[in-house]
């Protein structure tokens, strides 16, 4: 269900989840600043339990695809993940995290590239969306260099702080779908 992809431009593959990931995947579940740029709930405490049950839940979706972004070493510096993919309407939702330490390297770009190419000649998919959070304008800045465009906002939507933060919708079409109709 995870294939491996590589896009050696960047130094970035993506590939299936490992026990040796499980540190990194940990402490990126359980930082709630990086839980709150992704728009999460964080809990106070998050066990190694909870994070298995949410790796389990993420690799097993039948609907989405959870890969891990490695660097040149094969290690773990974050993940990449497409949910809710609509066989039909080729589209899915798209959603990544980098550790902290590592933003700002390329991961993202080169994840994302790479996610883009798999997306549309391995999946068929004519098109991803995501949702980042309207102040997040480097995220923003760089989802616009990949391609993506702003196609709505959603008002005050995210309420996992003080004060509501508005999101915005953003979409890129992919360039080379499958055509010969496979599902997913």
């Amino acid at each position: 269900m995870c294939e491996t992809v590589t896009l050696s431009e960047y130094g970035v593959e993506l590939r299936g989840r490992r026990l040796e990931d499980f540190s990194m995947l940990a402490k990126l579940r359980r930082d709630t600043e990086v839980q709150h740029s992704l728009m999460g709930y964080p809990s106070e405490h998050v066990s190694d339990t909870d994070v298995q049950h949410w790796l389990d839940r993420r690799s097993s979706d039948p609907s989405g695809r959870f890969l891990i972004i490695a660097d040149q070493k094969d290690e773990c510096v974050g993940f990449v993940q497409l949910v809710g993919i609509h066989q039909k309407g080729r589209f899915a939702w798209l959603g990544i995290a980098i550790d902290p330490a590592h933003q700002g390297s390329g991961f993202g770009k080169g994840a994302l590239n790479t996610l883009f190419q798999f997306s549309s000649t391995e999946l068929g998919l004519k098109k991803l969306l995501l949702e980042v959070l309207e102040k997040n304008q480097r995220a923003i800045t760089l989802y616009r260099s990949l391609g993506f465009r702003q196609v709505g906002i959603l008002s005050d939507h995210y309420r996992g702080r003080e004060h509501p933060q508005s999101v915005a919708i953003m979409e890129r079409e992919l360039m080379h779908p499958r055509i010969d109709g496979d599902s997913i």
